[in-house]
């Protein structure tokens, strides 16, 4: 700090003033194992320049036996001048900086200097500012960087629903899947119906209603051959009814729907539907980690009236930007997240989400789940 000081006076003169120091680290990750550094902010007094610069503000002349008179003050020379226009700068900077301290940016979360390390890791992810400003209020001030990452940690995972999928016992657990086009409802389907049947040793049941879409009645009968489960293809909503009489006494139900544009209220009307005649146990949204936080919103807002109670984000293999719209979405619509997909491999590329997943997903350790 010393030396970091000498400079200082060195670069700006021996009235500099300094204004503010401290020790940090620079580089690393979230500011943790960088290297140390000083940083000292300084401005010069314009006074004790003037003072120096100008030797006297009024002179005295002899005008006459017993007479004087005051000279006028002297006139700013360029140099001064110059000068004035630094000093005014450097108090206009360090205006802006000190305004700086308090904000990460006019358009970004309201926060403390203290916090912006942790605001920029989350709004990198693409967490919502809403909700990193509600962590700044809970957080200490007086923590160090390495218990204000834990502190958030342990915050995102008290905030989220999650939970593990059980079998009902009361009849089969019949689970519907609704979602927008594209986002691999079909896959996530065998590579549940694969593990339930071959990991868990439960008896699984397919319905597929997704008629529009070519082949898709192929794709999943060629799963359910493979896996060894049967499948019924129903065509209209009442068609349901005699699938699951077909399927009675199965633990587990899944049903596929086609992929409906959430623009279009015509389908998700047909979309209900099929689900009023399946009567679910459960129904999962499935959307793409692809996807936009506004696509998103508007696919959580869209689907709302087919009552759906959890969801399923897949393609997290695919995903070339930040997790914090998976977290966004769940904290939404204050629903469990109960899988993430991340690949194609059936059954292998799917795991059960809980609030240690979506963690670990916005700290960039997704791999690991």
């Amino acid at each position: 700090m010393q030396e970091a000081i000498m400079m200082v006076k060195a670069e700006l003169g021996r009235e500099a003033v300094i204004l503010h120091s401290k020790k940090i680290r620079k580089g690393g990750i979230f500011g943790l194992f960088g290297q140390p550094a000083f940083e000292v902010i300084a401005a010069i007094n314009p006074e004790d320049i003037q003072r120096k610069q100008v030797t006297a503000s009024r002179e005295v002349r002899e005008v006459g036996p017993n007479r004087s008179v005051a000279a006028p003050p002297q006139k700013e020379t360029a140099p001064m001048e110059s000068l004035r226009l630094e000093v005014q700068g450097l108090k206009e900077a360090l205006n802006t900086l000190t305004t700086s301290l308090n904000t990460v940016s006019p358009n970004g979360p309201q926060v403390p200097a203290q916090f912006h390390e942790i605001s920029a890791l989350l709004s990198a992810q693409g967490v919502a500012d809403k909700y990193i400003e509600e962590f700044v209020e809970k957080l200490d001030p007086t923590l160090s960087p390495e218990q204000l990452l834990a502190a958030v940690q342990t915050l995102i995972i008290e905030s989220i629903a999650s939970y593990k999928p059980s079998i009902s016992s009361q009849g089969p657990r019949i689970i519907g899947f609704v979602g927008p086009t594209g986002v691999g409802k079909t896959t996530t389907i065998a590579k549940l119906a694969a593990r339930f049947a071959l990991y868990d040793g439960l008896s699984v049941g397919l319905i597929t209603a997704d008629t529009y879409r070519i082949a898709a009645v192929d794709q999943l009968k060629t799963y359910a051959e493979i896996i060894g489960v049967p499948l019924e293809v129903v065509f209209t909503a009442q068609d349901i009814t005699t699938a699951k009489a077909k399927l009675e006494g199965k633990d587990c139900i899944l049903i596929d729907t086609a992929g409906r544009s959430p623009k279009n209220e015509q389908q998700i009307n047909e979309l209900q539907d099929y689900l009023i005649t399946a009567d679910p146990t459960d129904i999962a949204l499935v959307l793409s980690a692809t996807m936009s936080y506004q696509a998103v919103k508007d696919c959580l807002l869209r689907f709302g009236p087919c009552n759906y109670n959890q969801l399923i984000f897949t393609k997290l293999d695919e995903a070339d930007s930040g997790f914090g719209t998976i977290y966004n979405a769940v904290r939404d619509v204050n629903l469990p997240l109960t899988y993430l997909t991340n690949g194609q491999n059936v059954p292998d590329d799917i795991v059960v989400s809980d609030s240690d997943c979506v963690t670990e997903l916005l700290f960039g350790n997704w791999e690991s789940i």
